[in-house]
């Protein structure tokens, strides 16, 4: 299972290296099902605050924090969930999990 990020698709200030990375996740996300869904396998889309050592994206995180309810590990295993107990006739091509006051 690979598991990106809206910062693959976004713009956040102080988050280049990160989005970047996510991008490649996504975008290998979508060649692996061309290359692997006729085999049956399925792709589905994290906890980056804890890694965060940079003071811009500490303060732009903390500002979002006041501006938000952020998503929860569980939020995220929850959506999992359902993405993997979904007929094997369906391909979740992209999930996107946010939190409903995030905006971008």
């Amino acid at each position: 299972m690979n598991l990106s990020s809206v910062a693959g698709k976004n713009i956040f200030p102080y988050f280049a290296v990160y989005s970047a990375t996510k991008a490649y996740v996504s975008h290998l996300s979508i060649h692996l099902r061309t290359e692997l869904g006729a085999k049956g396998v399925r792709i589905v889309g994290t906890e980056l605050q804890g890694h965060v050592d940079f003071q811009g994206a500490q303060d732009w995180l903390a500002g979002a924090r006041t501006q938000m309810e952020l998503l929860e590990p569980e939020d995220v295993a929850e959506a999992i969930a359902f993405t993997v107990s979904a007929p094997k006739r369906m391909n979740i091509q992209n999930l996107t999990i946010m939190p409903t006051g995030q905006a971008t």
